[in-house]
């Protein structure tokens, strides 16, 4: 049955003995010698550009978790929040709702940015854990983990008068 099928296509195809063998299927249709050269290796070798680019790409890999908190890709502090919230939920024995609230909690605050400062978390560099996160409380009247932000407390200064301004006050007490 083969045979028979390899006939058909060899007629329409000039200088072509064994369909077979053949892999080039544009050699065999321009009518081409279907003998296939050899099979040459093509090695691939990087410019100094390149190796530099690996060589430093290799290096940001090794160093990127080397950093403070604040430095850190928000994707390695996401995967960092996941391992605390595991770690603190067996530590104090949490329920699976409040593991949820929790990890809901922390992902959202770490999104809108407010779990950015080294102050809120005590990260330790060399063992690429967190901790502690300082801002995190439990609210014993609502049963939930809440983020309690620092008040910013703003001084007002009194800016010294310009000598427009001294004269304007003056006008105006004199006017009275």
């Amino acid at each position: 049955m083969n045979s028979s099928l390899e006939k058909n296509n060899i007629e329409d195809v000039e200088d072509v003995e064994d369909v077979e063998g053949v892999t080039d299927l544009k050699k065999i249709l321009s009518g081409k010698s279907h003998e296939t050269e050899p099979d040459k290796k093509s090695t691939y070798k990087l410019s100094d550009r390149m190796q530099l680019m690996m060589n430093y790409v290799d290096e940001e890999r090794n160093t990127s978790q080397n950093r403070p908190w604040s430095k850190l890709d928000k994707s390695i502090k996401h995967k960092l929040l996941g391992e605390f919230i595991l770690k603190f939920v067996i530590d104090n024995e949490l329920s699976e709702k409040n593991k949820l609230q929790l990890t809901k909690l922390l992902n959202k605050s770490l999104s809108n940015n407010l779990l950015n400062k080294q102050a809120d978390i005590n990260y330790n560099i060399q063992e690429h854990t967190i901790e502690k996160i300082n801002i995190l409380y439990f609210n014993e009247n609502k049963g939930q983990y809440e983020i309690k932000m620092k008040e910013n407390t703003s001084r007002v200064t009194t800016k010294s008068k310009t000598n427009i301004d001294r004269l304007a006050s003056q006008s105006k007490k004199k006017n009275r």
